[in-house]
């Protein structure tokens, strides 16, 4: 047999093209197959943090009170570990006068010995036309997962 007819019927058996199959499926499809599964596990993540941080923002506006454009928030929240000193659940609130300067109002326990940053980002919030924007006081409440 010549090498070509040798070549040839070496690609035309089952267990060479089995092979091939196998390291096309290892080469190419496992690496994309990983990408994917490691992205959608990322989301999930984001997601699971998201809902959850929303949950500690509505137990803290649970016992917040309002009077006079200031917020009241007790000492103690009802999540513990607001409670406990550098848990790694932190609460802030903040507000921000007409001069766009803003302030701590409180903070929760947890938040003790924690060098505040400079300058907090506020997220964006709707326009009512009907209210001058000077004449309110804008508090923000932020929940941090560390």
């Amino acid at each position: 047999m010549s090498k070509r007819a040798l070549a040839w019927q070496l690609l035309n058996s089952l267990k060479t093209r089995l092979v091939l199959s196998a390291l096309l499926f290892i080469l190419v499809l496992l690496p994309l197959i990983g990408v994917a599964l490691n992205d959608a596990f990322a989301e999930q993540v984001k997601s699971a943090a998201k809902n959850e941080l929303s949950a500690y923002v509505y137990s803290v506006l649970a016992v917040t009170e309002v009077e006079n454009k200031r917020i009241f928030i007790p000492e103690l929240v009802l999540e513990n570990r607001f409670n406990l000193i550098q848990s790694g659940l932190y609460a802030i609130a903040t507000t921000e006068n007409a001069e766009h300067q803003q302030s701590i109002v409180w903070h929760s326990q947890s938040f003790m010995g924690i060098t505040p940053p400079a300058q907090f980002t506020i997220p964006p919030t709707a326009k009512v036309p009907s209210i001058k924007s000077t004449s309110l006081a804008r508090h923000t409440l932020s929940i941090a997962l560390a």
